[in-house]
């Protein structure tokens, strides 16, 4: 069977056609890993990056067939998007046309028919209704069309509803949801797009059995076409106890064995509900806090909250059985079949697992994964262990029905030889990671001009997939002279010393980088866990240039600025120093200093350290008056956004920090400016 899947925690897949062997694969030079991907009747692999674009890779001969560029969603800023969920990419029925659905906002949704063998846009649909992330829950339904949920009507009031767009002909035809009054979008289609599900946030279901109080969300089922409402349902009925309390309202009542107090503002909102027919709980607020609830900040700490989670939504979906006929939802891990008629079963969890430990909430025991199959059967695995739940409809009930050790159909996993399977591609890929992490330079020779070949052969490979390239941080070049391998800091040790001509070869080189790396990317020759020194990327490289050409600091400031100085602390301590030696005029040396002292530090240096060893004391006290250089240095501060700190004495942290080790013993004039940033501070906040 040919299959596309990718291998857990990297960003490779495996390609399988037939019974060959997996390819394993890095599809896309994108940061994220592509979420969307599948394989035509031919053999075409493809992966889709919302930045990226659609990449096309011939899967017999291996190699890639196209990286397709597509436009970008936009927010509801009018910005790209390159989030997932602005994004949406279909197969048609046969395999051999791409759908590629991009929302803009709550604006407007475009559709791009994309034919695979051709590696091309066939078709273009712009501007058909948009909704709340609608793409998402896009679907190919029976007939060949793609239905998504949209806000539909006309510009004064739009309303929940579906959109459809027949990708042969454009056309594009919307219905809104009539006969009820939640105003929640559709979501979580059947899988052939003829059912639909929302939540129904106009009532709070509550029902009281001997004395008890009982809650469930309210939930519609809907048919596409036309599109009317089929049923409703209120399953999984909660206590009190068993509600979310997101603020943790009663987290003593329950330790003291006190009631809830959930139970009473639920209750209270039922019955505002059923009283206020035209009223949904998402448009509740403080301003009924009087009425429903005890204390007004109740109402963002815990009720507002704990109605959205409590609500049915996407998250609580398990899934379609294949027929369409029925699906699963669950909450604190109790399962419950529901029908497309509405009805339901009673929530379910097993006697064999019993409840999760751990929780005040009341849980189910801990699910991996949950299979809908047919007949309202559902094929639930556990550690261990897999079991069958029974979701057969019943009588409205809120008691928990228990699935006895004798029927759950409990059965060990067996084992067939794909977790094996998977460990080796993931070996595989690890192998892959690390060998694309080091760029790999042949040295003829350790003399000059083999050093300087060496130099550009490696500045050669060096372009925008540098940022794709690091595998656990680490990020290095390694020089093959015969047998052996230099690596970049006995290289460049070699060539600071003795290959003065090497130094625009090493510019060239540093160019490339700045050219292509992006700032602060975690990619170090040695990352902050295995060495004392962390080195950032081509660390050794700029510190060769700054010895051999004391008229690059400009080009050495731009590869700085790339420099996460939280994480690396090379640069500053064995780059700089040589940066500033290079700068012969005193005043361009103090611009220097300030420009990594005011803003850049990060951890890789203390204030008043630096200031020392880098002479910003002589520097400053030559050129300006204590009075006129506190100034200057909160004048800086302010404009590179240094953090306040409104109860220190000096405005900012960096220099509360910077005062507290200089004020242990100060020389006259670091007195001085000490005396005037007080005073400054001071009178600014008077």
């Amino acid at each position: 069977m040919d299959v596309v899947r990718h291998i857990k925690n990297t960003h490779y897949f495996a390609v399988t056609l037939g019974a060959s062997e997996p390819w394993v694969m890095k599809p896309s030079p994108g940061y994220y890993v592509p979420s969307r991907h599948g394989i035509s009747p031919s053999g075409l692999a493809w992966f889709f990056d919302p930045k990226e674009g659609l990449f096309i890779y011939d899967a017999t001969a291996r190699s890639l067939r196209r990286n397709l560029r597509l436009p970008p969603a936009t927010d509801t800023n009018g910005k790209p998007s390159h989030q997932h969920a602005d994004h949406q990419m279909l197969r048609s029925p046969d395999g051999r046309m791409l759908y590629h659905l991009v929302s803009h906002g709550i604006r407007s949704v475009d559709l791009r028919v994309v034919d695979l063998e051709q590696q091309a846009v066939a078709k273009t649909v712009e501007g058909v209704p948009g909704g709340i992330m609608p793409v998402r829950n896009a679907v190919v339904d029976g007939h060949g069309k793609i239905v998504y949920p949209a806000l539909v009507g006309d510009a004064g009031r739009r309303d929940p509803g579906l959109a459809s767009i027949d990708p042969r002909s454009g056309a594009v035809e919307t219905a809104s949801c009539q006969g009820s009054n939640s105003n929640e979008s559709l979501h979580s289609p059947s899988p052939d797009g003829r059912h639909w599900l929302r939540s129904d946030n106009s009532r709070l279901p509550h029902v009281t059995q001997q004395g008890e109080d009982y809650f469930s969300f309210g939930l519609e089922i809907w048919e596409a076409h036309p599109l009317r409402i089929v049923a409703v349902a209120a399953p999984m009925w909660m206590t009190a106890y068993e509600l979310p309390d997101e603020g943790h309202l009663d987290m003593n009542a329950w330790k003291e064995g006190r009631p809830a107090r959930r139970g009473e503002i639920y209750r209270k909102l039922s019955n505002f509900l059923k009283e206020n027919p035209q009223s949904t709980w998402r448009n509740l607020s403080h301003k009924n806090a009087d009425l429903l609830w005890p204390e007004e900040k109740s109402f963002y700490a815990n009720v507002s909250s704990n109605l959205h989670k409590f609500g049915f939504g996407e998250n609580d979906m398990i899934g379609w059985q294949p027929d369409g006929q029925a699906f699963w939802v669950q909450k604190n891990n109790f399962v419950a079949c529901i029908g497309v008629d509405g009805k339901h079963s009673p929530k379910l969890r097993f006697e064999r697992f019993g409840m999760r430990t751990g929780t005040w909430l009341p849980c189910a025991a801990n699910f991996k994964s949950a299979t809908p199959r047919d007949g309202r059967r559902l094929e639930m695995l556990f550690d261990n262990e897999i079991a069958i739940a029974d979701g057969t409809a019943q009588a409205a009930t809120t008691a928990i029905r228990i699935i006895s050790r004798l029927d759950d159909e409990c059965r060990p996993i067996a084992a067939d030889g794909s977790a094996e399977a998977d460990v080796k591609l993931a070996q595989k890929a690890e192998e892959l990671a690390k060998k694309r992490s080091v760029y790999r330079v042949d040295l003829a020779a350790m003399d000059e001009a083999g050093c300087v070949a060496a130099i550009d052969a490696l500045t050669a490979q060096i372009g925008p997939d540098i940022n794709q390239r690091p595998h656990d941080n680490k990020l290095r070049a390694e020089f093959l002279d015969g047998r052996k391998k230099l690596d970049e800091k006995t290289f460049f040790a070699h060539v600071e010393q003795t290959c003065l001509a090497a130094a625009p070869a090493t510019a060239r080189l540093l160019e490339a980088v700045c050219e292509n790396l992006n700032p602060l990317i975690g990619a170090y020759y040695e990352p902050y866990y295995s060495e004392d020194t962390a080195v950032g990327a081509f660390g050794y490289a700029a510190r060769a240039l700054a010895v051999l050409d004391r008229g690059s600091n400009a080009l050495l400031l731009r590869y700085g600025a790339l420099i996460d100085t939280d994480h690396e602390n090379f640069f500053l301590s064995e780059t700089l120093p040589l940066m500033l030696r290079n700068e012969g005029d005193e005043g361009k040396r103090l611009e220097l200093a300030e420009t990594y002292f005011i803003g850049r530090l990060g951890n890789a240096a203390d204030p008043y350290p630096f200031w020392k060893s880098t002479g910003m004391e002589k520097l400053a006290s030559g050129r300006f008056s204590p009075q006129d250089y506190a100034g200057r240095l909160l004048r800086l501060a302010r404009d590179r956004g240094l953090g306040e700190n409104p109860k220190g004495d000096f405005g900012c942290y960096l220099l509360d920090w910077l005062g507290r080790d200089m004020e242990k013993g100060p020389s006259p004039w670091e007195a001085a400016l000490l005396k005037e940033l007080r005073g400054a501070v001071a009178t600014r906040r008077a």
